[in-house]
């Protein structure tokens, strides 16, 4: 497909700082250049090769753009194409130590190798391990994204004094790929030069003690971040590598508390003033206000995305924002790099410098290519590189060790964020099993589960007819309602839709009944022990407008129905109570909900403190420790890692007064394998979970 024209933008210094850049090679040199799918072997790489039989021409060298200085020719008679294509460039170093700083720019599609003089210095969209004239690339580089120039450092010790190498092999996704493009330039800095920022800042991954900070530069450089609770700031976090995508994270904050922060290198500052800020998480359990910004659908670039921006502006005022929520579709229309630069972070720099967002991917952030295909099951995307999302379990819940999908808390919230299209999801999958271990395990006062395609939906999209759908709607949806999820947000449909307070509506849309509405209220729900019904809304409109209905709409299980308004939602959760409001691009409310719990007291009745709720367990003795705060039914469960359940104890008496009590679990008798356990302990509908090793 036709590339987009990309301007190259050289900053130059006045004076003397102009003598300080040395092109080494400039954008569009004559290389030369094979592509006859021999194999080269390794010797190619090398300064010694002899490369005189090669073609020469002018980058950019490729073909199926269109835009090339030089066609490469597709084999014999330009007839067949290859996986590989050699590129070679024989150029001059003076005094290659005396450079403060070496940089690389490079154009490639689809997967690259650089070598200089010999030595790999740099992969990209290629696998791991050796590589030979038939590896193919890792994934397609397709749309905007083949435009996009890839930007690094080279160790000055890969130069001599003298002639140089630069070896390149381009690699195709497949032989039937109907394009290839290459360009490079190198430059040579006598001082390093000061960057500038491209992309950021953004906020990742807050906690009660952390956060990380990410930005993107122009040129390599090293990074620093001052932070603290004043702009005197007072602490410090670097790092003396030179890269242009920069991650820093922060570590010894101080729960619920507002720091102030400024990035940049080293030696300058790039940004920092009173608009760059953050409030650390609240210490997890607490009850405390929080406000969540919700955008579906979003990233598309069009004066509707501004217009939600603006009223979720005017609408929050001074209240600050904690959360921000992404529901998938984040930029479109393949989710490019460069549409994400365009569509997301060049449209949100205020609230990116201050939010932190936590974000699920959609079918446009993985190009569209395919519900559950080999390459959606992949992460070569750029979804996956410009986020870092807490898959290690850092900020509470279960580590998933994916980047698709995770769990956090923030207060007395419970956040899961599930990928409903490039995730298996039956109960056999991993993304089910962690689920189900971290519901398992959930603790918090309130859960809300995020992920693109909707299980409930007749707008844009038919939830009775489409595959995504309905699997999240079959297999998923069961598993949330067992473990009483209040809340489930999707996107994709671009509606504006939100169900009754339900439980047990698996089926088609008609199947749904009364009897399936936990609640008969229709905008203030109360949930009592053992909280049963989940609300199910859609906001896929807050870029992309809303679009013709499906036959059948509206659902019967949605109370609310809009297919005019471009929305975002805002959710405030404070202490026992649950509240979403649906806000128009204008400003407006059209819907808006609560849900209250009663039952017990905010507090937990077992609180999470190690002298109030431990566990000890010996060779052959498991004993619980625990103090209930009321008189309680209480009921003890054993799960293993995986979150299914291993047994249920019933020596528990029915009902026990205040106080503290210790609990034997009859482990030795039962043949248990030794290995690591969870103890959930339920009393009053309120739930407490800890880990323990079992020993035989």
């Amino acid at each position: 497909m036709k590339k987009a024209v990309v301007f190259i933008i050289c900053i130059c210094f006045i004076g003397l700082l102009q003598a300080q850049v040395v092109s080494l090679i400039p954008k569009g040199s004559t290389w030369k250049y094979l592509d006859n799918g021999t194999n080269q072997g390794t010797v190619w790489r090398t300064a010694s090769f002899n490369d005189s039989s090669w073609a020469s021409g002018a980058a950019e060298l490729g073909y199926g753009e269109g835009d090339e200085a030089t066609t490469v020719s597709f084999g014999p008679n330009k007839a067949k194409k290859y996986i590989t294509t050699y590129f070679r460039k024989t150029f001059t170093v003076n005094n290659p130590s005396s450079y403060a700083l070496i940089v690389m720019s490079l154009l490639r599609d689809d997967g690259v190798v650089v070598y200089i003089n010999g030595t790999e210095a740099y992969r990209n969209n290629m696998p791991t391990g050796n590589i030979s004239y038939t590896t193919s690339a890792s994934a397609a580089i397709e749309g905007p994204d083949e435009s996009l120039w890839a930007t690094l450092t080279l160790n000055s010790t890969l130069f001599v004094q003298g002639n140089n190498v630069m070896a390149v092999e381009i690699h195709q996704r497949s032989i039937t790929s109907t394009d290839v493009s290459f360009n490079a330039l190198v430059n040579a800095y006598v001082t390093a030069p000061v960057p500038t920022i491209s992309r950021g800042p953004y906020l990742q991954k807050v906690t009660p003690n952390g956060i990380t900070i990410r930005w993107r530069t122009d040129l390599p450089a090293n990074k620093r971040v001052q932070y603290g609770t004043a702009l005197s700031y007072g602490y410090t976090a670097s790092d003396a590598a030179f890269l242009t995508e920069h991650i820093v994270n922060l570590t010894g904050l101080l729960p619920g508390t507002r720091y102030y922060y400024s990035i940049g290198t080293k030696s300058k500052v790039l940004q920092g003033d009173i608009n760059n800020s953050f409030l650390s998480s609240p210490v997890s359990g607490s009850a405390t206000p929080v406000r969540t910004w919700i955008t579906g659908d979003f990233g598309n670039g069009s004066a509707h995305q501004v217009a939600v921006r603006d009223a979720y502006v005017n609408y929050t005022g001074s209240t600050p924002t904690n959360l921000w929520i992404w529901l998938g579709d984040n930029a479109y229309s393949i989710g490019a790099d460069v549409e994400y630069q365009n569509n997301v972070f060049n449209k949100y720099p205020d609230q990116l410098k201050k939010i932190p967002l936590y974000p699920a991917p959609g079918n446009h952030d993985y190009g569209n290519i395919g519900y559950q295909s080999s390459s959606s099951l992949s992460t070569n995307f750029p979804y996956f590189a410009n986020f870092t999302t807490p898959k290690l379990g850092e900020a509470g819940g279960v580590a998933s060790g994916s980047s698709k999908y995770y769990s956090f808390n923030y207060a007395n919230i419970h956040f899961i964020s599930l990928d409903s299209y490039g995730s298996l999801n039956t109960a056999s999958s991993p993304m089910y099993a962690w689920l189900n271990s971290d519901l398992a395990v959930n603790t918090q006062r309130w859960t809300v589960v995020y992920f693109h395609h909707p299980p409930y939906s007749l707008g844009t999209h038919n939830s009775d007819t489409e595959t995504e759908l309905i699997n999240m709607r079959t297999n998923i949806i069961p598993l949330l309602e067992n473990s009483h999820v209040d809340l489930v947000l999707s996107g994709h449909s671009h509606s504006n839709e939100r169900s009754f307070l339900m439980n047990g509506h698996y089926g088609l849309s008609g199947t749904f009944t009364s009897s399936m509405k936990v609640s008969t209220a229709t905008n203030t729900f109360v949930k009592t022990a053992p909280f049963n019904g989940t609300i199910y809304a859609v906001c896929g409109t807050s870029g992309v407008d809303p679009g013709t209905m499906q036959a059948g709409f509206p659902m019967p299980c949605m109370f609310f129905n809009d297919h005019t308004n471009n929305c975002s939602m805002v959710m405030d959760v404070n202490g026992d109570t649950l509240s979403c409001k649906y806000l128009t691009s204008q400003g407006a409310i059209v819907d808006q909900f609560s849900i209250m719990k009663s039952g017990f007291v905010t507090q937990p009745v077992i609180m999470d403190q190690s002298q109030l709720f431990s566990i000890t367990s010996e060779s052959n003795l498991t004993t619980i420790n625990y103090f209930l705060e009321e008189n309680s039914k209480v009921k003890i469960d054993l799960l293993n890692t995986m979150g299914q359940l291993v047994n249920s104890f019933d020596e528990i008496p029915t009902y026990q007064e205040k106080g503290f009590y210790q609990f034997d679990l009859p482990v030795s008798e039962k043949g248990y394998n030794a290995g690591i356990y969870f103890i959930r302990m339920s009393a009053n509908g309120k739930t407490m979970a800890k880990s323990v090793f079992i020993s035989k």
